[in-house]
């Protein structure tokens, strides 16, 4: 239960999404990988959205789940540090009964948050982005107050992340509505199998280094690098613009964190 309200920001998102496309939030895999003759018999796994694929445990007492990973890109395991596999192939994976078998696409924005316990009752201060980067991708994160038909005023707050990655990956926010969200921070985690950041900017402002996590915890902004998962992390106060672009450079460095020409 508790995760479901994590995913409150991704699932009322692609709520909209269908409100306006018709793209179900429950896809059988061939919806969207419709070249991979595999993916068309799979009747058992199915995609949360378009960058979370799902493989319920279905049978009692099971101690391992059977996945397939459709062809076309890399998939991150949820729940074993984002381990990177390879689309096209089939994997086994330890389950118990407190887990869910997920993964993360390959080139993914996946928004949640820990503010929300209670729809009615709490108020979204803080979202949390999980960004894949193996191409460039995109995410419209939707919000507005829950509650009204104000929305068809135009009282609702539409943002476009766009990713373009690279050694410089660049993650764009461009919102349009005018909800204003109650909003006030952000963290990011950019999966990195390869290595860390150089640096880490908002809006061109550069964020502070952090070498422990703990540091990075006790910080109101900054970025890291957290070794266990290889995903760096930034946080920082949601900039009042509407338009920013948070920018994480993983150009080549040496081993005392200084460019390489």
């Amino acid at each position: 239960i508790l995760l479901r309200y994590r995913f409150t920001p991704y699932l009322y998102s692609a709520e909209y999404e269908a409100s306006q496309t018709g793209a179900p939030i429950m896809r059988a895999l061939v919806y969207d990988f419709q070249n991979d003759p595999k993916a068309w018999e799979e009747s058992f796994e199915f995609l949360f959205g378009r960058d979370i694929l799902v493989a319920n445990v279905l049978e009692e007492g099971a101690k391992t789940r059977t996945v397939y990973l459709p062809a076309g890109c890399k998939w991150y395991d949820w729940n074993d540090k984002f381990r990177c596999y390879e689309g096209g192939q089939t994997i086994e994976v330890p389950v118990t009964l407190a887990s869910i078998p997920m993964f993360l696409r390959g080139s993914a924005v996946v928004v949640t948050t820990e503010d929300v316990k209670h729809i009615l009752r709490d108020t979204m201060r803080q979202i949390d982005l999980l960004v894949a980067a193996e191409t460039d991708t995109s995410f419209v994160l939707y919000d507005d107050d829950g509650h009204t038909e104000d929305y068809k005023n135009g009282v609702y707050a539409k943002t476009t992340i766009t990713v373009k990655a690279g050694d410089r990956t660049d993650i764009r926010f461009a919102t349009e509505g005018s909800y204003e969200s109650p909003v006030e921070r952000m963290t990011l985690k950019l999966v990195s199998k390869k290595k860390g950041a150089l640096w880490a900017s908002v809006d061109g402002q550069q964020l502070p280094q952090y070498i422990v996590r703990d540091g990075w915890e006790a910080a109101e902004s900054g970025w890291y690098y957290n070794l266990p998962d290889r995903t760096i992390w930034v946080k920082f106060a949601k900039p009042a613009k509407k338009d920013f672009t948070v920018t994480v450079s993983t150009e080549k460095f040496d081993l005392i964190g200084m460019a390489e020409d």
